[in-house]
């Protein structure tokens, strides 16, 4: 669609409506640059402190743009993020949990983590069943020991 072709306005007549109208415009423009300016402070000052706590600055990202995501959505990068991790040779899950599960069980000896590699076999060969490759068996890595 073509844009409409504004009239300019003409030298020496009555510019001070167009003036007044353009003052209170930019006005408003450098008004919310403003607060755009201290809403990126804030943002980037939270994103320091999240990172001063030991969390790198892509996983905070990661989360933060799949938290924004619908349950289909999350469903369609989960499944994805699993293949395309076996493909690759990356165990999936264990190597994202086991760290942390040593470490929780050495904070609190008397509660044992639920092993999360059934529940993620049980899902990706659900998942896979679903779209009729019902021969597809779970990859050693998804397996429990």
């Amino acid at each position: 669609m073509a844009r409409e072709k504004k009239e300019v306005p003409q030298l020496g007549g009555n510019l001070s409506a167009i003036k007044d109208e353009i003052k209170s415009q930019v006005d408003l423009i450098l008004a919310a640059e403003n607060k755009r300016s201290e809403a990126n402070a804030d943002i980037a000052a939270a994103r320091a402190k999240i990172e001063s706590l030991g969390i790198a600055k892509k996983a905070l990202a990661w989360a933060m743009a799949y938290s924004k995501l619908d349950v289909d959505q999350r469903s369609g990068i989960d499944l994805s993020f699993t293949i395309v991790r076996e493909a690759i040779g990356l165990p999936v899950q264990a190597d994202l949990f086991d760290g942390t599960m040593i470490k929780l069980a050495e904070a609190a000896p008397t509660e044992k983590p639920k092993p999360v590699e059934d529940d993620l076999t049980g899902a990706v060969v659900k998942a896979f069943d679903g779209m009729g490759k019902t021969d597809l068996k779970a990859p050693p890595s998804l397996k429990a020991n």
